[in-house]
């Protein structure tokens, strides 16, 4: 009977853990939501001495909330032939007012949000 007291316990905590992920914003890669029109994005590109680095502005075209992440070795093509091709190492995080940028592995967004991402490449 205690074993039966147990399992019942485990499927209560187990169903408290999992309640929160169905209500989530969906996880999407920011290629995939660029290719499905649910983001527009505009790029600029920022080289340094400590690294290169880009900016990327995401505004939602779509309802609902949603969480982009960046894949590592995510290309970035340029339109025009005089830009070379970039590759996303990792999103470093969201740009902030104050011209800085708060640590982040993903960046979720709500419907009309615009928010610019640092991304490493």
């Amino acid at each position: 009977m205690l074993w039966v007291q147990l399992l019942k316990r485990s499927l209560f905590c187990l169903l408290l853990l999992t309640i929160p992920q169905v209500c989530a914003a969906a996880t999407v890669s920011l290629d995939a939501a660029a290719k499905a029109g649910s983001v527009s994005v505009r790029f600029e590109f920022l080289g340094g001495a400590m690294g290169d680095r880009m900016k990327v502005f995401v505004r939602k075209q779509t309802a609902g909330d949603m969480t982009l992440k960046v894949v590592p070795g995510t290309l970035f093509l340029p339109q025009g032939g005089d830009v070379q091709r970039l590759a996303a190492v990792q999103l470093k995080g969201e740009l902030t007012t104050s011209g800085t940028y708060r640590r982040a592995n993903q960046v979720t967004l709500r419907s009309g949000d615009e928010r610019g991402l640092l991304i490493e490449v």
